[in-house]
């Protein structure tokens, strides 16, 4: 008798430590209805590139080849042509004034040759496959539908991606607090982040990037903090390669990769550990070889002759005012406000959708405020912070890596263009535990305002989402 008693004691614990915390289901149900709120509410083809996205994915699905970024060609099949004007959505994109034609109807039949002549002058053609083939799955899956229906369940496809980004960030707190109110408040502020529930509700490959990047820094905490196994350390190549199949700043986990391995094997002092090391390091080989060699963030950044003085002058006049030594920023008045407020909180549509002024000079006061009080937390707990030094240091190598590259990229280029705020969303899980982490310090209240202002954000965006396409 007590041999089955403890085996069904050990089974209740293994389903009991399966089951998901109600919290977190909670979330992860509320993230999902958002999702499709932000897609019903988003008309086809408003995401940022979104018809060159949904282009890209059809041209795939259709023929198995990438489409072509120069002619000859079109970009657009046939059937997206007929559905974007009979609609009125080409129309859409940047006129504020102008409104969906939903009172039109289409009886047309699509043949295949309909819908896979879109194959040249893709300005993504750039991008590598990863999330258009992704996408492809959902396009099949409702085939037979209209162009109109099968967006849509795209889109819900990549929520789905917004959902995990919410689940791996709950994870990665769980490895650094037992806390749970903490865990709660840094996956809720990612799941009422505005410009990532917009962004995870279009055809967009960032909502992959972004979920790649969150389980990066899952497999990274993981390994550091309790040390490296083959599965991990896999783990952490796997999703460093996915992210560079899945755009050019995927990239930036690469060096990231690198000194969370080094860390790793510092910490470690094994041997053994030295072969598990390796599998990470060859899948990010396999997966620069592999991911498209045109990437235009690459170009970019291998082809542009580096200055050092003037990049360090570059980077400086991008936070802080100008010295009387320095040359003219090349940035112009697009700067640390326009990429970190502005641009991270929320444009919508296709840019053109945006909070009030008042509503950003708010959000820049308590930016700033929550970066000084960041700096005081990590001063008031620099010993708990060093006792847990490899850690930080992983998460600081993913932030440098990834604003780095982005720097580096726009660099010769105008960065009003190369830096927008969801570049910037891979970064939102690491971006909201520091914010968890100044809360721990302070307690429960403060989280409780924080998050109470995530939610009127979150139901202000979706308000002029709405009252730009329909009101």
């Amino acid at each position: 008798m007590a041999l089955p008693m403890a085996v069904a004691a050990q089974t209740s614990e293994r389903a009991r430590k399966l089951r998901l915390p109600s919290p977190l289901l909670l979330l992860l149900a509320v993230t999902f209805l958002l999702g499709l709120a932000w897609a019903a509410a988003t008309p086809p083809l408003q995401g940022p590139d979104e018809e060159a996205h949904l282009g890209y994915v059809q041209y795939l699905a259709e023929t198995g080849n990438a489409p072509s970024g120069v002619g000859p060609g079109t970009p657009d099949s046939r059937e997206v042509v007929v559905a974007r004007t009979a609609y009125g959505l080409r129309r859409l994109i940047g006129n504020v004034s102008a409104r969906p034609a939903w009172g039109a109807s289409l009886h047309e039949e699509f043949t295949h040759a309909d819908r896979a002549n879109g194959s040249g002058g893709n300005p993504m053609a750039k991008n590598p496959p990863l999330y258009y083939a992704y996408e492809a799955v959902p396009y099949w899956a409702f085939h037979r539908a209209s162009v109109v229906e099968r967006q849509l369940w795209m889109r819900v496809a990549s929520v789905l991606l917004g959902v995990l980004t919410v689940a791996l960030t709950w994870l990665i707190a769980a490895e650094l607090t037992a806390r749970e109110w903490v865990r709660f408040t840094a996956a809720a502020a990612v799941a009422l982040h505005p410009q990532l529930s917009f962004i995870t509700a279009t055809i967009n490959p960032d909502a992959l990037l972004v979920a790649l990047t969150t389980a990066f820094v899952l497999a990274a905490v993981r390994v550091l903090r309790r040390g490296p196994s083959v599965a991990w350390m896999a783990a952490l190549g796997a999703t460093a390669g996915g992210a560079a199949l899945t755009h050019g700043r995927g990239f930036a986990l690469v060096p990231a990769a690198v000194v969370v391995v080094a860390l790793a094997i510092v910490r470690c002092r094994s041997p053994r550990y030295v072969l598990a090391a390796a599998v990470p390091l060859a899948a990010l080989v396999l997966a620069a070889v592999a991911a498209a060699p045109d990437d235009e963030l690459r170009q970019n950044t291998a082809a542009a002759s580096f200055h050092a003085r003037q990049f360090l002058e570059y980077v400086w006049q991008f936070y802080l005012p100008r010295l009387g030594f320095m040359h003219p920023p090349v940035s112009g008045p697009f700067g640390y406000r326009e990429l970190y407020v502005e641009g991270f909180f929320g444009t919508f549509g296709s840019l053109e959708v945006r909070f009030s002024s008042r509503v950003y000079d708010l959000l820049f006061v308590a930016t700033t405020a929550g970066l000084v009080a960041l700096a005081t937390a990590v001063i008031a707990r620099r010993r708990e912070l060093l006792r847990a030094w490899p850690t930080v240091v992983a998460l600081v190598s993913v932030v440098v890596c990834v604003i780095g590259l982005l720097h580096v990229a726009a660099y010769h280029d105008a960065p009003a263009q190369l830096l927008v705020g969801r570049y910037l969303l891979p970064l939102v899980s690491i971006a909201w535990l520091a914010i968890a982490f100044v809360r721990s310090s302070v307690g429960p209240t403060l989280a409780a305002v924080v998050l109470g202002a995530g939610v009127l954000l979150q139901l202000g965006a979706l308000g002029i989402e709405l009252a730009r396409f329909y009101g």
